[in-house]
């Protein structure tokens, strides 16, 4: 037994108070959700808006692939709000990255990413195309939600998903 860490059996009892199968089992959600909201608990209370960036925070990560040096909005965002030299960076969740560049638009933007999925979803009952825009999407979109910044990585992905599904579309000659 370590007098640093805890195992999983007893965070569970711990926070929940028994190490019951299920509570194992949403433990990881539970401490992710639980930092996701501090962290944009203490955005908000703090008032804290971009001062960092010429351009809007939320998709700053987009800015790390070019040449040089460029600073990851959560490193910024972890020195700003914690005053740390740790070189880790900290993850807001989608409601506290959009908040610091975009206050009055934050509920608009949700409703409008909320119905961009809704419309996927209605379109996937009827084609396959659509599945798999709208798994890859809601995919996308629960990694947003806790990750908060939008990376390189959810443009790239919808690429080769449409690269792949244009390729299985080309239609192959017969030679005889």
């Amino acid at each position: 037994m370590s007098t640093t860490f805890l195992s999983p059996s007893e965070l569970a009892i711990r926070y929940f108070g028994n190490d019951n199968w299920y509570n194992m089992l949403i433990m990881p959600v539970y401490f992710s959700l639980r930092e996701t909201v501090g962290i944009t608990e203490k955005i908000i209370k703090e008032n804290v808006s971009n001062t960092f960036f010429d351009y809007p925070m939320f998709f700053s990560e987009l800015m790390t692939i070019l040449p040089g040096e460029q600073p990851s909005p959560g490193i910024v965002l972890s020195k700003r709000l914690y005053q740390t030299n740790y070189e880790g960076g900290i993850t807001p969740g989608v409601i506290g990255a959009l908040y610091i560049d975009y206050r009055d638009w934050l509920i608009p933007i949700l409703f409008f990413t909320s119905f961009i999925i809704y419309f996927l979803y209605k379109k996937s009952l009827g084609s396959d195309m659509y599945k798999l825009l709208y798994a890859l999407t809601i995919t996308q979109f629960f990694h947003i939600y806790h990750r908060g910044f939008f990376k390189p990585e959810y443009l790239v992905a919808y690429a080769i998903v449409l690269f792949y599904v244009f390729i299985s579309s080309l239609k192959k000659e017969e030679t005889i």
